[in-house]
């Protein structure tokens, strides 16, 4: 991530870095391990904005597409999960 970040297209405020750290991560990560991974990615977006003076891509965090609780488990039966991954997740409106 830090070297897309550095690279030139991603150096002016025309510029946009879309990134997306959801469903698959949350499922699979604890809830401590997921808030780390939340906190570095801020402080290396927070660092690169210092490093450049502002003169970076403007960040957008995508979120992603819900699932049905329904079939997660086919998708994930052989994954490890987190037991309580659901509290992260709501029903489709």
């Amino acid at each position: 991530m830090a070297d897309i970040l550095d690279s030139p297209d991603m150096t002016t405020h025309n510029s946009v870095f879309l990134f997306n750290l959801g469903v698959h991560f949350s499922i699979s990560l604890n809830f401590t391990t997921y808030r780390r991974l939340i906190d570095n990615i801020v402080k290396l977006l927070k660092s690169k904005t210092i490093e450049k003076n502002g003169d970076m891509a403007i960040p957008i965090w995508k979120t992603t597409t819900s699932i049905e609780k329904e079939n997660v488990h086919k998708m994930y039966a052989e994954l490890p999960t987190n037991l309580t991954h659901w509290r992260f997740h709501t029903h489709q409106v």
